[in-house]
């Protein structure tokens, strides 16, 4: 509805029962300005819920590496001149990693100072908890209508880094090991 979505928020937390019309601009506008150079995209929410509705949708999505269960229960109802609908979304997203390097460093002389193979695994995920109720009254002057998005995530990876010295001096921790949880 031409508003930014919040920090944190993603398209996903959109229910599809909710849209109305997606606006594609191609180019910046005035109220944009730097942000949106190339462009942007606009969802705009139905004002009203048009029918009752129920609807519980489960998902299981993959690629190498990561894994995507997801549950999304919605549900609307329309009396009269009120509506009022309930997106709850939960989500979990896995992920693993891994990299193989070659580090090697010569004097100013040329002789070899050092010769390592490196190797980074990083593994975690994101649990996702979305709720988007929506609120409408339509009045003959108007309608008003309250529009909200609460996520509560939680975020973790952890990662490892090990040195195998091929040549040269070993490094002073060959195990590198970190956590980030958020």
């Amino acid at each position: 509805d031409g508003e930014k979505l919040p920090p944190g928020s993603s398209l996903e937390s959109i229910s599809p029962d909710m849209v109305e019309r997606v606006e594609i601009r191609r180019s910046a506008t005035a109220d944009l300005s730097t942000e949106a150079v190339a462009g942007t995209i606009n969802i705009v929410l139905r004002k009203t819920t048009r029918q009752d509705t129920r609807r519980l949708q489960l998902s299981l999505a993959g690629a190498p590496g990561r894994i995507r269960p997801s549950a999304t229960w919605f549900q609307s109802r329309r009396e009269g001149a009120r509506a009022h609908s309930l997106g709850v979304a939960l989500r979990q997203t896995a992920f693993e990693d891994g990299q193989r390097l070659r580090e090697s460093v010569r004097l100013a002389d040329g002789s070899v100072d050092y010769v390592r193979d490196g190797r980074t695994r990083s593994t975690g995920g994101r649990e996702a908890l979305v709720l988007t109720p929506r609120w409408s009254l339509k009045r003959d002057d108007g309608a008003l209508s309250a529009d909200g998005l609460f996520d509560a995530s939680r975020y973790r990876k952890d990662g490892r880094f090990d040195t195998q010295t091929l040549a040269g001096r070993p490094p002073a921790y060959p195990t590198y090991t970190s956590r980030t949880e958020l």
